[in-house]
């Protein structure tokens, strides 16, 4: 009790410095709680997927997502083959879908339009199935579909941004590097 009366004496002789310390301490509480309400925000809010905590990503940890060649012996991807082969044996997960690890950024036309820059993803044919994500306007692949089969869908952004969400897009064509896609949802 000694000190902390000590301690208000010495404030009320110092007005400037304890105006300046209650505001340093404000400031740092107010940002600390910024900061860590943001953090838990984003950290708890769940993923726009059907059941976001049974995701399991299989993937090389020391690629870090990327890939750059092949050195050595050594492979840090698995081939669509070897996918097939994991999806169709698997008795461990409720299923399985392939995916590119990052978005290109490449070029497309549609309907033999410009060319305007794209970001584009490949995918196998049970992506949406297995995350459990429906297409708002058409339909996404479906298991039975040819893998090469020349499908698109597109994201929602992309939709309000380059189509002002008309409805009538299904069927549009899309030059994507050496092919013609059409845009199925």
């Amino acid at each position: 009790m000694q000190d902390i009366r000590y301690a208000l004496r010495s404030l009320r002789k110092q007005p400037i410095f304890a105006l300046v310390a209650v505001a340093t301490l404000t400031l740092g509480i107010g940002a600390n709680t910024a900061i860590f309400s943001l953090l838990m925000s984003v950290l708890k809010s769940a993923l726009p997927v059907r059941d976001p905590q049974a995701l399991v990503i299989l993937t090389n940890p020391g690629s870090s997502g990327v890939h750059e060649g092949l050195l050595g012996n050594e492979r840090n991807l698995m081939s669509y083959p070897e996918f097939q082969q994991l999806r169709d044996q698997s008795t461990v997960f409720s299923g399985l879908t392939a995916s590119q690890s990052a978005l290109d950024v490449t070029h497309a036309r549609v309907d033999g339009g410009e060319p305007e820059e794209i970001r584009a993803r490949m995918v196998s044919a049970e992506y949406f199935s297995t995350l459990g994500v429906s297409a708002l306007l058409g339909r996404a692949f479906r298991a039975d579909d040819d893998p090469a089969a020349p499908y698109a869908v597109i994201s929602y952004d992309y939709w309000r941004r380059r189509f002002g969400r008309r409805g009538d897009i299904l069927g549009t064509t899309m030059a994507i590097r050496r092919g013609v896609f059409s845009i199925i949802g």
